[in-house]
């Protein structure tokens, strides 16, 4: 009987302590993420304290999205650092007393 108890409060000690670890820490309350993997460790006392206090409420409305910008590009391919480029070197020719060459339209 010891032993099946025993076995019990440490299975739901690791139960909890992974439910610690995927957890988003900005969503996390009480206290920060790695002082409640500390915390669950701590028999019973510390999963009940995580499922009752600290443990991110789930909601019914979905998650904003994120705003992705999709796939990374290379300067090379981003026309407003090309147009910046563009400009530039136009502006130092002109500094210089040369004419801007006319660009290809």
């Amino acid at each position: 009987m010891t032993l099946l108890l025993l076995l019990v409060v440490v299975g739901l000690s690791l139960v909890t302590l992974t439910d610690v670890m995927r957890a988003d820490s900005s969503r996390i309350e009480v206290m920060p993420k790695p002082l409640w993997m500390v915390m669950v460790l701590i028999p019973l006392f510390g999963p009940i304290a995580w499922y009752l206090a600290g443990r991110p409420q789930k909601s019914d409305k979905p998650r904003p999205p994120t705003k992705s910008r999709g796939p990374a590009k290379g300067p090379d391919d981003d026309p407003d650092f090309l147009w910046k480029i563009e400009k530039k070197l136009r502006q130092t020719k002109r500094d210089e007393g040369g004419q801007p060459e006319a660009s290809p339209s």
